[in-house]
């Protein structure tokens, strides 16, 4: 009885979380910090035709990517530790389109900050200048980013073999046999 007890304890490897499942789950949950400052941002005070709501919301997009950035990477590692082509070739197309998005809303960002600083005062418009030229700066460093982020996943989905399943379900495909 007492060398029982002194014996190590082992961990089945079945018991630990699969690495795939956990990078999908960890990219879910970094997308939350991403979503809920633009959930905020519907609420009540949605005036979606009003420069300054524009103006912060674009903000608000461009400060959460990094977020965007590491969901993206996070579920692309855990869909090519897992072989899935498929899942790959797909965030492949949601980074394009977000950079797509990023790049056509970096103009209007522009133009919002300039109709911004006509209508207000120099002192006024102190924070608001510190606040464009930093969300500008990090638009300018995201776009590539996510474009790059594209190019590797595709890449990376191309480099996996597809997957060759039989048509039909297991029990169809064994009561043939």
């Amino acid at each position: 009885m007492a060398e029982t007890m002194n014996e190590p304890r082992t961990l089945s490897l079945s018991l630990l979380p699969r690495p795939g499942a956990t990078g999908h789950l960890l990219a879910l949950a970094l997308i939350g910090p991403f979503v809920s400052p633009l959930l905020g941002i519907w609420g009540a005070s949605a005036n979606v035709g009003s420069v300054i709501w524009r103006f912060g919301a674009f903000g608000l997009l461009m400060g959460g990517q990094f977020y965007l950035f590491a969901a993206l990477a996070a579920s692309g590692l855990a869909a090519a530790y897992l072989g899935q082509r498929r899942v790959l070739m797909g965030l492949s197309v949601v980074a394009s389109i977000l950079a797509l998005l990023f790049a056509i809303g970096l103009p209007a960002f522009v133009l919002d900050f300039l109709q911004l600083k006509r209508t207000m005062s120099v002192t006024a418009f102190g924070p608001f200048k510190t606040a464009g030229i930093k969300v500008a700066g990090m638009a300018v460093l995201g776009i590539p980013i996510l474009a790059l982020i594209a190019l590797f996943l595709r890449g990376a989905g191309k480099a996996l073999e597809p997957q060759r399943r039989p048509r039909g379900s297991p029990l169809a495909s064994a009561a043939g046999k």
